[in-house]
C-alpha cells in the first residue's frame, strides 16, 4: 500500500499510482558472498553400548567480500551426538534412543536440519530459531511391558540463549484387545516460555487422541478415531490460541472404503468461539476385472466459518487396460474439483549451469538444453473460485510392422462464468474458448512403420501444446504445433535419414519470445559406425515467416562424431555451419524465427567428454560455443568430478 506498482508476474509490474501499489523501482546492488563448509562424522557399534555416532559441522559465512570487517568471527559450529540401543523385551523388539545437538546461531547449513513442524511442535516464537544459540535434546523409547501392550514414551527439551526454552513429552501406546481388535492412543504436553528483563511470555499445547479398529472379516474392518489439540500463547499483547476436536469413522470392505470426518475448530481472542466446522465424506474404490483396473475417489466437504460457508468437491478416477500378449495398453485418469485457486504467473529461476532449459540472452529467456534457468509457476495474490479439471489419456499399440502411440494431457481451472460440456470426458475434447484462470493442454501422436535396426523406416510425429493464463483480467496465451515425417534406411553400418518438419507458434508477449511464426524445415543426414565409434554429417534448409512480415531462410550443414575412450567413456563433438537471409525484422530478432541463430553467417559447436577413472571417479566436461558475424563469440564451459565412496 505504500508503493507505485503492482506485481503481475513474469518480472512485470503495472503502474497503479502512488499509495496504491506494493512495489517501488529500487535498484539493489548485490554483494559478493562466500560460505565454506566442513563436516566430520564418526560412529561406534558395540553390543553393550549399541550405536553411538557423532558429527561436527562448521560454516564460515562472509556476507560481504568487499569488506574486511569481521572476517575473523564468521565461523559457526554444529555438534551432534546420537545414541541408540536395541534389545528384546517379552520377546518383542524394543529400543532406547537419545539425540543431543548444539547449534550456533550463525550456523549456515546447506542441508535441512529441522523437521517441517519443529517450531510449532515446541511452541516457539517465529523469530527464535535463526538468531540464538540452540541446545536440543530428544529422548524416545519403544517398550513392551506385556505381550499385548506396546508403549512409546518420548521427551524433548530445547533452549536458546535469548531466554526461550520449551519442554515437550508424552507417550503413545497400542493395546491388542483381541485377535481382531486393536486400540491405539497418544498424549503429549508442551510448555514453552520466553523471559527477558521486562517480559515474561509463555505458551502451552495439549494433545490427545486414540483409535479403535475392529476387523470383522478377512476383507473388512471398521475404525473410530478421535483427536484433540489445544494451543495458547502470550507472545503478543493478548492471549491467543486455537483448539480443535476431530472425529473420524472409517470402514473398509473388499476394495471399497468410506470415511467420515467431523472437524471443529475454535479460536481464542477473549473467550473461546467456534471459527470452523467441517464435515467431510470420502469414498474410495479399487477394483480390477481381468486386465481392466479401476481406482476412484470421491470426496465432498461442507465448510462453515464465522462469516462464510462453502462446499468443495474432489473426485478422481484412474482407468487402465493392459494386454501384454497383444502389446496393447490404454490408460486414462480424471480429476475434478471445486476450490479456490491463486493466479499463477511465469518466472525463471537460476540453477547450476547445464541443469536448466533456458539461458538469459538480450534480456530474454531463450530455450537451451544446456542452460542455467528453469521456467516455473509463481503464485500471485489474485484468487478466484474455479471448477478444476484434469485428465490424461495414453494409447499404445504395437503390431509387427506398425506402432501407434497417442497421448493427451489437459488441465483446466474454469472460472464461474464458464461452462464445461459433458463431452469433456472424451480424451481429446476440450474447449479453449471458455474463461479460465489457467488452462494447459498437450496432444502427442507417434506412428512408426516397418521396424529397422535401432529404429523404423518411417516415423510420423505430431505434437500440439497450448497454455492460457488469466492475469489481472488479461487473457495471455501461447500455442505451438509441430509435425514431422522421417524416412530411415540402413546399408551395412551406414544409416541414412531424411526429415521434413512443419511448425507453427503463437505467443503473447508475456511469454518469452512472443510473436507468431510459421515455417518448414527439410534435412538429410548420414551416420557411419566404425567399430564402437561413430561419425555423422548432414545438412538442410529452413524457411520461417513471422506475423510482422519477418522472413528468414537458413541453409546449414552439420558434422559430428562419437569416440569411445578405452571402454571407460566417450567424447562427443558436433559442429553446425549456417548461412541465412533475414528480411522484414525490426528491433530484437525473434529466436523462434531463426531457431536461435544470429547474423547472416555463423557456427554452433559443442564438445562433451564423459570418462570413468578407476576407483569410482567420473569426469564430465562440456564446452560449447556460438559464433556469428553480428556479435562476439559466446563460449560456455563447465566440468565436474564425481567420486563414489
Amino acid at each position: 500500500g505504500a508503493g507505485l506498482y503492482r506485481f503481475v508476474g513474469g518480472n512485470q509490474f503495472v503502474f497503479v499510482g502512488a499509495g496504491n501499489g506494493d512495489y517501488a523501482p529500487v535498484i539493489q546492488l548485490p554483494l559478493p558472498e562466500r560460505t565454506d563448509y566442513y563436516t566430520a562424522r564418526a560412529g561406534l557399534h558395540s553390543r553393550v553400548l549399541g550405536e553411538l555416532s557423532g558429527e561436527f559441522q562448521q560454516t564460515v559465512h562472509d556476507r560481504n567480500l568487499f569488506s574486511s570487517i569481521g572476517d575473523q568471527n564468521n565461523g559457526a559450529n554444529l555438534v551432534g551426538i546420537d545414541w541408540q540401543r536395541q534389545f528384546s523385551l517379552n520377546g518383542k523388539p524394543s529400543d532406547l534412543n537419545l539425540t543431543v545437538r548444539h547449534r550456533d546461531a550463525d550456523f549456515d547449513t546447506r542441508e535441512r536440519i529441522y523437521a517441517s513442524d519443529f517450531a510449532r511442535n515446541f511452541m516457539l516464537p517465529g523469530e527464535t530459531i535463526p538468531f540464538s544459540n540452540e541446545l536440543w535434546m530428544n529422548f524416545g523409547s519403544t517398550l513392551t511391558p506385556v505381550s499385548a501392550v506396546t508403549l512409546q514414551p518420548h521427551a524433548a527439551r530445547v533452549t536458546y540463549e535469548n531466554g526461550t526454552e520449551s519442554n515437550s513429552g508424552g507417550v503413545a501406546g497400542a493395546v491388542q484387545l483381541s485377535d481382531n481388535a486393536t486400540f491405539t492412543s497418544r498424549i503429549a504436553v508442551t510448555k514453552a516460555n520466553r523471559d527477558s528483563t521486562d517480559v515474561h511470555q509463555q505458551a502451552e499445547a495439549d494433545q490427545a487422541g486414540g483409535e479403535i479398529k475392529w476387523r470383522f472379516s478377512n476383507r473388512g474392518n471398521i475404525g473410530v478415531g478421535y483427536d484433540f489439540d489445544r494451543r495458547t500463547n502470550t507472545y503478543t499483547d493478548t492471549t491467543q490460541g486455537t483448539r480443535f476436536n476431530r472425529l473420524t469413522v472409517t470402514s473398509f470392505l473388499a476394495g471399497e472404503q468410506i470415511e467420515y470426518e467431523l472437524y471443529l475448530e475454535d479460536s481464542l481472542s477473549r473467550d473461546w468461539s467456534r471459527s470452523l466446522t467441517r464435515n467431510r465424506l470420502a469414498l474410495t474404490s479399487e477394483r480390477s476385472l481381468g486386465r481392466l483396473r479401476l481406482n476412484s475417489t470421491v470426496s465432498y466437504q461442507w465448510l462453515n466459518r464465522t462469516s462464510s460457508s462453502e462446499n468443495a468437491l474432489l473426485a478422481r478416477a484412474d482407468v487402465g487396460y493392459t494386454n501384454s500378449r497383444k502389446r496393447l495398453s490404454i490408460a486414462s485418469s480424471y480429476l475434478i474439483s471445486e476450490e479456490t485457486r491463486n493466479t499463477r504467473g511465469i518466472t525463471y529461476i537460476e540453477v547450476a549451469p547445464g541443469q536448466g532449459q533456458f539461458r538469459l540472452e538480450d534480456g530474454r529467456y531463450v530455450p537451451d538444453p544446456d542452460g542455467n534457468y528453469i521456467e516455473v509457476d509463481e503464485i500471485l495474490s489474485d484468487r478466484s473460485s474455479v471448477r478444476r479439471g484434469e485428465k490424461t489419456f495414453l494409447f499404445n499399440k504395437a503390431w509387427d510392422i506398425l506402432t501407434v502411440r497417442l497421448s493427451s494431457n489437459v488441465s483446466e481451472e474454469l472460472l464461474p462464468t464458464g461452462k464445461r460440456s459433458p463431452f469433456w470426458v472424451l480424451p481429446f475434447w476440450t474447449d479453449e474458448s471458455q474463461p479460465y484462470l489457467f488452462y494447459s493442454r498437450s496432444y502427442n501422436g507417434d506412428i512408426r512403420i516397418l521396424p529397422l535396426r535401432a529404429g523404423h523406416a518411417i516415423s510420423m510425429i505430431v505434437s500440439e501444446s497450448q497454455q492460457i493464463r488469466d492475469i489481472s483480467g488479461s487473457r495471455l496465451g501461447r500455442e505451438d504445433i509441430d509435425g514431422s515425417v522421417t524416412l530411415r534406411q540402413i546399408a551395412g553400418e551406414t544409416y541414412f535419414n531424411q526429415t521434413v518438419e512443419g511448425f507453427t507458434s503463437r505467443r503473447n508477449e508475456y511469454y518469452s519470445g512472443g510473436g507468431d511464426v510459421d515455417g518448414l524445415q527439410a534435412s538429410v543426414g548420414v551416420t557411419q559406425h566404425v567399430d564402437e565409434h561413430e561419425v555423422s554429417g548432414g545438412g538442410g534448409y529452413r524457411r520461417a515467416t513471422s506475423g510482422s512480415d519477418g522472413k528468414a531462410r537458413t541453409f546449414f550443414v552439420t558434422v559430428g562424431s562419437r569416440l569411445r575412450l578405452i571402454n571407460r567413456g566417450d567424447i562427443r563433438g558436433s559442429l553446425e555451419l549456417y548461412s541465412q537471409d533475414i528480411t522484414g525484422v525490426t528491433g530484437v530478432l525473434p529466436y523462434w524465427l531463426t531457431e536461435d541463430r544470429y547474423g547472416k553467417r555463423g557456427a554452433i559447436w559443442s564438445i562433451v567428454v564423459n570418462y570413468s577413472v578407476r576407483g569410482g571417479v567420473r569426469i564430465n566436461a562440456n564446452l560449447s560455443g556460438r559464433h556469428s558475424d553480428d556479435r562476439g563469440a559466446r563460449i560456455y564451459g563447465r566440468g565436474e568430478v564425481v567420486t563414489t565412496f
